[in-house]
């Protein structure tokens, strides 16, 4: 008797596991994990992926000491730290797992696949948020998945951590945003959620033009929602400023010695005129991504993007 109540219990939840879970779901989700690994096998004879003109270093720790105070000692006999807003979450993820004991070379392998998958995980959820009422977003969520983890502007510098890190979780923040202004009683969860998220990726404040696609994004489509729901015009205004007040406390420990300076120093560099980059191509190309400073440029007699020639040719143009 006993073991027959057992089977049925175990049947009945057999049946429940059953409905909950999407296999389709797992398989795309196991396709993107296995492409999130590519970095792996970027890696030969145990050597560590590092330099370039970016801030990947051998021994990133090292970094901590360095960037956690507002002052630096070290550079110009003083000077207010601009780079403070790095030690979060990348300076920080090498004095964790070095303190766990994992070597330099694993935490650089670690640190190049979750760069890596995150992103593919963060569309997939934007795209299963957007189309949550259609049966077969299976497809074009693992197409769309694949291609912004190997998007060209990506592939060429496929270790730079401030393009990553927004790359990352710019789709999450837009489904925290999304659900956000679609909530019939306004809730300070979305906001918290997009607070939190905004944390990740304060690393990636060390270039703030790279950052502002996010900002930019969650006001087209703020925008984008109010005209098409005319009658929630004051709860998505409510929404907005409620998150835009809880990212800024909580990024205050960084935001109030970064933007003070980073603006004063900005205003010295445009009154020397040491380096611009404000006549390499047209206003038109930003709006089709192709707006990067050194789109058309050679360094050392190699075109910083060798691609740039295909993307400016019939079909892609």
């Amino acid at each position: 008797m006993i073991n027959e109540k057992m089977i049925k219990k175990f049947k009945n939840y057999y049946e429940q596991v059953k409905k909950s879970v999407d296999l389709r779901e797992i398989l795309i989700l196991l396709i993107i994990l296995v492409f999130g690994l590519t970095p792996l096998i970027w890696f030969e004879d145990n050597i560590i992926i590092a330099g370039g003109d970016h801030l990947e270093h051998i021994d990133t720790s090292n970094l901590f000491y360095y960037y956690s105070y507002y002052w630096n000692a070290k550079f110009n006999e003083g000077s207010p730290n601009l780079n403070i807003s790095q030690v979060f979450p990348y300076v920080l993820f090498w004095v964790i797992f070095k303190k766990i004991g994992l070597s330099l070379v694993n935490i650089n392998r670690l640190w190049l696949v979750l760069t890596s998958l995150l992103p593919g995980l963060s569309i997939y959820y934007l795209v299963r948020t957007l189309f949550k009422n259609k049966n077969n977003y299976y497809i074009s969520g693992l197409v769309v998945s694949i291609l912004y983890m190997f998007n060209l502007y990506l592939v060429l510098d496929p270790i730079h951590e401030v393009y990553r890190l927004v790359q990352a979780f710019l789709p999450l923040i837009l489904v925290f945003w999304i659900k956000g202004l679609e909530q019939e009683n306004f809730l300070l969860k979305y906001p918290i959620y997009i607070a939190i998220t905004s944390i990740f990726f304060t690393s990636s404040y060390i270039i703030p033009p790279v950052v502002s696609v996010i900002p930019l994004t969650l006001f087209l489509y703020l925008i984008f929602f109010i005209l098409n729901n005319r009658s929630r015009i004051v709860d998505s205004l409510k929404f907005a400023f409620s998150t835009l007040i809880i990212v800024f406390f909580i990024n205050l420990w960084w935001m109030i010695v970064y933007f003070p300076n980073a603006i004063s120093i900005a205003e010295t560099m445009h009154k020397v005129k040491g380096f611009t980059a404000l006549n390499t191509g047209p206003i038109l190309e930003f709006f089709r991504f192709l707006g990067n400073w050194g789109w058309r440029f050679n360094g050392y007699e190699l075109p910083y993007f060798p691609y740039a020639e295909y993307y400016d040719r019939f079909p892609l143009l």
